[in-house]
């Protein structure tokens, strides 16, 4: 603050600790407390005067920008300054409460004004973590009734969702296996040790199995060919060995046929046929003992 007077004569101005020039008429003075500071002023005739000002120091506001923080990439948080009645933040914004969402480390300064129109400043640094890299896999597929396993990485903890057709319940470990019944997509939320998290997915394609179908059991006479016929897939394997379609059998006696068929997607499944044998008795013929009969004679056996 300038120190102005308008008398005329040497000026001495006392304390002189925190005046720009003490023998000036109108020094510059910065106190850092309230201070009284006095004039003397000494004219041509050697004749003195006094005088006196007193500078009221007020204290600076206690600006507070808050603790600084950390948040993930893609989220926001809030900020509080308090200490004053005004607020203006290197953002622009006006208000002691601002809503801020880097994507890098910021530090953020808020200058507070109170009731004397003292103002103070404080700062505030956001520590902004990335994300973690959670990967599943690629989509899969698999055959009703079986199982899949795959294994999230990029994390220290998984949840994963939903958890009704993982296996024996375990839904928070980095590998899993499931049984769904039908086509379902699977989620997992990964965390890191910063509390930071990022989500992948998979989806585990479910196909139906084909029905297999060996033939309707049947009887034939024994020793004689048979032709069994696979339907139902595009893959065929008999238990006698055959990998075809038709397959042609001789049977001798009553035979179980298991078969196995698989489609186009590698699903398989099962049927079995029987086919069962009978031998006909050989009949007892036998005629009287006239070996020589006339032409017309009916003969009885």
């Amino acid at each position: 603050v300038k120190l102005e007077n308008n008398s005329i004569g040497i000026y001495s101005w006392s304390p002189t600790y925190s005046l720009s020039n003490y023998s000036i008429q109108a020094p510059y003075a910065k106190p850092t407390s309230t201070t009284t500071y006095t004039l003397k002023i000494t004219d041509g005739n050697n004749c003195t005067a006094t005088d006196n000002v007193i500078i009221y120091v007020n204290d600076l506001p206690p600006a507070d920008a808050g603790n600084n923080i950390s948040i993930c990439k893609g989220t926001s948080d809030t900020l509080i300054a308090t200490g004053g009645i005004k607020y203006k933040w290197n953002t622009g914004n006006s208000s002691n409460t601002i809503i801020v969402s880097p994507d890098t480390t910021t530090t953020y300064t808020v200058t507070v004004t109170d009731t004397n129109n003292c103002s103070n400043t404080d700062f505030v640094t956001v520590v902004v973590f990335n994300n973690p890299e959670v990967f599943i896999a690629n989509d899969t597929s698999i055959c009703l009734g079986d199982k899949a396993t795959f294994t999230a990485t990029g994390a220290i903890s998984y949840q994963w969702n939903p958890d009704t057709t993982i296996q024996n319940g375990i839904y928070n470990s980095a590998s899993i296996t499931v049984k769904p019944i039908s086509t379902t997509t699977y989620t997992v939320t990964g965390t890191d040790n910063n509390n930071c998290s990022a989500s992948d997915n998979i989806i585990v394609y479910v196909n139906p199995n084909p029905v297999a179908f060996a033939g309707f059991d049947d009887s034939i006479c024994a020793s004689t060919q048979y032709l069994l016929v696979a339907n139902g897939g595009v893959n065929y394997t008999w238990s006698n060995g055959s990998h075809e379609k038709y397959n042609p059998v001789k049977i001798d006696t009553t035979t179980t046929f298991y078969l196995t068929v698989s489609d186009i997607n590698g699903c398989s499944a099962s049927d079995d046929v029987t086919i069962s044998t009978y031998t006909l008795t050989k009949p007892d013929i036998s005629i009287s003992d006239k070996t020589e009969y006339c032409e017309n004679e009916i003969i009885n056996l």
